[in-house]
C-alpha cells in the first residue's frame, strides 16, 4: 500500500502489504517491487536496505505525528474541535485508499523494462498518472458530497462547529487526493531502488506541516487554518516529489497514455480494491460510529486507535523484506525452507506483538494521564486495552498474506480482509448500540479473532507454496507466544475485583513476568541461540 497519512493525528494507514490492519494506522510496509534473490545469488542487500529505509522513514514520522500532535491539539482546541480534526483526517485517510495500490503497481510493470528505454518507462508512469487522476475525480466528488453531508454523517457534532468541520475536511481530502498523483510519481523512484528520496521529501513535508500546525494551535487559531497549513505543506511535498522526478528526464505526457496498459494496470490494481475496502471497514468506520454513538467519545477513542497504529506499523516495517525473500523461496521450489521461514516469523512476530501489546496494556493508564491529560485519559485507558487486544490478535497471523503477496497467491485469500471487515464493523455497530464506544472496540476485537480463524483454517489449507497447516502453526508458532498474556489478564482480572484496584508493583511484576515468559517461554531454544548469536556479531564484528 502506499503512503497514505494525510494528516497530523494519531490516525493509521493501511499498509501497502494488503493486510488485516488495526484501527489507526501509521506507515504500511512497502516491498520491493519485482526483485527476486535466487538462492545460491548474491543478495540485492543494498536496494531492500534502502527500501526498509524509506519504509521506516515514512513509518518513523507518521509514529512522531501520532505521539507528538494528539496531546498538544487536545489541549489547545479542546476535545470537541479534536475530535472533528480527527475525523476530518481520517475522511482524508480514507480517500488516499483510492490509490489503489499504485507505488507496487509501478514496480511492477516498470521492473521488465531495460533501463535505457525512457519512453517505454515514461508510458508506464503516464498511464498510471491518467488512471490515478480518474481516481482523483472520483474522489472529488465523494469528497464534496460528503463536505455537504457533515450535519448528516456526524449528527451529534456541535452546530457551531460544522463550518470548521467542513473546511477541515476539504482541505485535509483535497490535499489527501493530491497525493493519488504523487504516489505514481513515488512508485518510479521504487523501481530504482530509490524509493528514499520521496520517502525524504515526505516525512520533511509532514514534520513541516506538523510544526506549523503546533505554532498555529498554540497561537489559538481555529481547526481551518490549523487543516490549510496542514494541507499547504502536503501539497508541497507532493510538488517536490514531482520536481525530484523531473530530474530523472523520463518523459510524461497524455500521448503516452495506452489503453491496454490502462486495462492491466487496472486489473493489477484491482485485486487491490477488495484489500482496500477492507481496510476502510477494518480501521476506520469504528471512529464514525463512535461519533454518531458518542461524540465526546472520539478524541480518547482515536487517540487510543493511532497509538495502537504505532505498533502495526512497525511491525509491518520489520516484515517488508520477507516479500521478496518469500518469492526468492517459491519461485525456487524450496517449499520446506519457506515453511520454516514462515513458521519462525509467526512465532517471532507474535512473541513481540504479545509482549508488547501486554506491557502496554499494563502501563497504559500512568501513559495517558501524562500524555493527553486526566479527562481524556479516563476515558481512553479501557479503549485502548481493548484495541490493543484486537491488535494484537489480527497480528498474530499477519506474515502469512506478507508471504501470499511474495509468492503471488495473495488473490486466493482476497476475501478474508473484507470478512473480517464486515463482521468488524457488523458487531462495532451492534455493541456499540448496546454498550457504547466499549462495544465498537470489542466489535473490533471480534472481527481480528475472525481473520485469524479464516486465515487458519480456509485460506492456510488452499496455499500451494506452503505446506504446514493451521495446527501447526498453532502449536509451532502461536502455543507459546499466547501464555505470555497470561500475567496482562491475571493483573487486568486483579484491579476489576480488587475495590481499590492493582498498585505500581503488581503492575510492575507482571511487566517482569510478561518479560521472561516472552524469552523462556514463547522463544525456542534455536530462537534464542540465534537471537543471542546475531548481538554477539554486532558488538563484535
Amino acid at each position: 500500500m502506499s503512503e497514505v497519512t494525510v494528516g497530523p493525528v494519531a490516525v493509521a494507514e493501511p499498509a501497502a502489504v494488503p493486510s488485516p490492519v488495526g484501527p489507526g494506522v501509521v506507515e504500511p510496509v512497502v516491498a520491493e517491487a519485482g526483485v527476486v534473490e535466487l538462492p545460491g545469488a548474491e543478495p540485492a542487500r543494498p536496494s531492500l536496505v534502502k527500501s526498509s529505509l524509506g519504509s521506516l522513514l515514512r513509518t518513523a514520522s507518521g509514529a512522531f505525528l501520532a505521539l507528538f500532535l494528539p496531546p498538544l491539539l487536545v489541549r489547545r482546541l479542546g476535545a470537541e474541535p479534536y475530535a472533528v480534526w480527527a475525523l476530518a483526517v481520517e475522511i482524508g485517510t480514507y480517500l488516499a485508499l483510492l490509490d489503489l495500490g499504485a507505488l507496487s503497481a509501478i514496480g511492477h510493470f516498470v521492473a521488465g523494462i531495460d533501463e535505457d528505454d525512457a519512453e517505454a518507462r515514461g508510458r508506464v508512469v503516464s498511464t498510471m498518472l491518467a488512471l490515478q487522476v480518474a481516481l482523483v475525480a472520483v474522489g472529488a466528488l465523494v469528497l464534496g458530497g460528503l463536505v455537504a453531508l457533515v450535519p448528516v454523517i456526524w449528527s451529534r457534532l456541535p452546530t457551531e462547529l460544522v463550518g470548521d468541520a467542513r473546511w477541515a475536511l476539504g482541505l485535509i481530502g483535497a490535499s489527501a487526493l493530491l497525493s493519488l498523483l504523487a504516489t505514481a510519481v513515488s512508485g518510479y523512484f521504487l523501481s530504482l531502488h530509490r524509493i528514499v528520496v520521496p520517502a525524504a521529501i515526505t516525512m520533511g513535508s509532514r514534520l513541516v506541516g506538523a510544526l506549523a500546525v503546533a505554532a498555529l494551535a498554540i497561537q489559538g487559531h481555529g481547526i481551518a487554518v490549523l487543516a490549510a497549513a496542514w494541507a499547504i505543506a502536503t501539497v508541497a511535498g507532493h510538488l517536490l516529489v514531482g520536481v525530484a522526478f523531473a530530474r530523472l528526464r523520463i518523459p510524461v505526457g497524455r500521448s503516452l497514455v495506452r489503453p491496454a496498459l490502462a486495462r492491466s494496470m487496472f486489473t493489477f490494481c484491482a485485486a487491490y480494491g477488495v484489500w482496500t475496502l477492507a481496510s476502510v471497514l477494518v480501521i476506520g468506520l469504528d471512529t464514525t460510529i463512535v461519533a454518531r454513538l458518542d461524540f465526546a467519545a472520539v478524541a480518547p477513542y482515536a487517540a487510543a486507535a493511532g497509538i495502537v497504529g504505532i505498533l502495526t506499523a512497525v511491525y509491518g516495517s520489520a516484515l517488508a523484506p520477507l516479500v521478496p525473500a518469500s518469492a526468492a523461496l517459491a519461485a525456487a521450489g524450496q517449499v520446506a525452507e519457506l515453511d520454516d521461514l514462515f513458521l519462525r516469523l509467526v512465532r517471532w512476530g507474535a512473541t513481540v506483538v504479545v509482549a508488547a501489546a501486554a506491557v502496554l496494556a499494563l502501563v497504559c493508564s500512568p501513559l495517558l494521564h501524562l500524555w493527553l491529560g486526566s479527562e481524556i485519559a479516563h476515558r481512553s485507558v479501557p479503549m485502548l486495552q481493548l484495541l490493543v487486544a484486537a491488535t494484537a490478535v489480527r497480528l498474530l497471523t499477519f506474515p502469512f498474506p506478507v508471504v501470499l503477496f511474495g509468492t503471488g497467491e495473495h488473490r486466493s485469500a482476497r476475501w478474508t480482509p473484507l470478512v473480517e471487515g464486515v463482521v468488524n464493523v457488523g458487531s462495532s455497530a451492534a455493541l456499540g448500540i448496546a454498550f457504547g464506544p466499549l462495544g465498537v472496540a470489542a466489535g473490533t476485537l471480534i472481527g481480528s479473532a475472525v481473520a485469524v480463524v479464516v486465515h487458519l483454517r480456509v485460506n492456510l489449507p488452499r496455499t500451494r507454496s506452503l505446506s504446514v497447516r493451521g495446527a501447526v502453526v498453532v502449536r509451532r508458532s502461536l502455543a507459546g507466544p499466547m501464555v505470555v498474556a497470561v500475567p496482562a489478564l491475571v493483573a487486568w482480572a486483579l484491579d476489576r475485583a480488587l475495590p481499590s484496584g492493582i498498585g505500581a508493583p503488581v503492575v510492575a511484576a507482571a511487566v517482569v513476568a510478561t518479560l521472561v515468559l516472552a524469552w523462556a517461554v514463547a522463544l525456542v531454544p534455536t530462537d534464542r541461540a540465534e537471537l543471542l548469536g546475531a548481538v554477539n556479531r554486532r558488538l563484535h564484528p
